[in-house]
């Protein structure tokens, strides 16, 4: 009987036990295809499709493949077109869902600007979402407005329009970077389960801004999304990086021979008293 408790419980361990590393599942650097909607090229296995937010009213707003200086090759190019809060939206392969407390996704990107105004609070935003478009952004000011906010998005209107926002967290201080015409930046959000809610973090290169959502917290997320709260800007993002740290869900043979492991335990405490 010892030996067969013993069998059972190692089973367990290893269906239940493997240690959680994290998966990468996009890894986009527009290198390959022909148009930025095109996803999962046979020689580019992790790259995903990409749309606009919004229909483009014109020929002038759209995303395209093109060079930009300070970013590596072909890079995704957002086209204005004189129009605010539009976005390039990236569909992930499929919907994660961060269902055990330490589960995570985060989100990075190579960002520079192509064109923008001088001064303007919250220009950029960075953001994973659902396929409603409900989730959290980030957004940096640029020129001399320094500011940066955690953003809760209901999902009403367009994907980070200015509808249905909640700011979580706002930073103002000297401290918070402020985007230039002419620089690269390493951009990042990341998205963590934890007891009490959600812990989202925002990622300016060096600088970071961290808040806990505990207020209904949302744990699915399909979309990524690289938009912008002003007219007149172009962006580009590269070296896009999507990766999951998810607690595997326990198979139904696995957690059979978990609960038969522990009935067994039980009654060999029995049998000893």
């Amino acid at each position: 009987m010892k030996t067969t408790i013993r069998v059972l419980v190692v089973a367990v361990v290893a269906a239940c036990g493997r240690g959680v590393d994290a998966e990468i599942i996009v890894s986009d650097t527009f290198d390959v295809g022909v148009s930025p909607t095109v996803g999962d090229d046979p020689d580019d296995p992790l790259d995903i499709a990409w749309t606009p937010s919004r229909p483009p009213g014109n020929v002038s707003y759209g995303l395209f493949l093109e060079t930009l200086s300070g970013l590596p090759d072909n890079s995704l190019r957002n086209l204005d077109g004189l129009l605010k809060y539009r976005a390039s939206l990236g569909h992930l392969p499929a919907a994660v869902t961060l269902a055990s407390v330490g589960d995570t996704l985060s989100l990075q990107v190579d960002f520079k600007y192509r064109s923008r105004d001088t001064n303007v609070p919250d220009a950029y935003r960075l953001g994973l979402f659902d396929s409603s478009g409900a989730g959290y952004f980030f957004r940096f000011g640029n020129g001399t407005q320094r500011q940066i906010a955690i953003t809760k998005d209901d999902g009403t209107g367009f994907t980070m329009d200015d509808t249905g926002l909640t700011d979580l967290i706002t930073a103002t201080d000297a401290s918070v970077p402020s985007f230039t015409y002419t620089s690269a930046y390493d951009l990042g959000i990341e998205l963590s389960r934890t007891a009490a809610g959600l812990h989202v973090t925002a990622t300016v290169d060096d600088y970071s801004l961290t808040y806990e959502d505990t207020a209904a917290p949302q744990f699915v997320f399909d979309t990524v999304a690289s938009g912008s709260g002003d007219t007149n800007v172009d962006w580009h993002i590269d070296n896009v990086v999507v990766d999951a740290t998810v607690a595997p869900v326990p198979e139904p043979a696995a957690l059979a021979a978990a609960g038969l492991a522990a009935a067994l335990c039980l009654l060999r405490r029995r049998w000893r008293r």
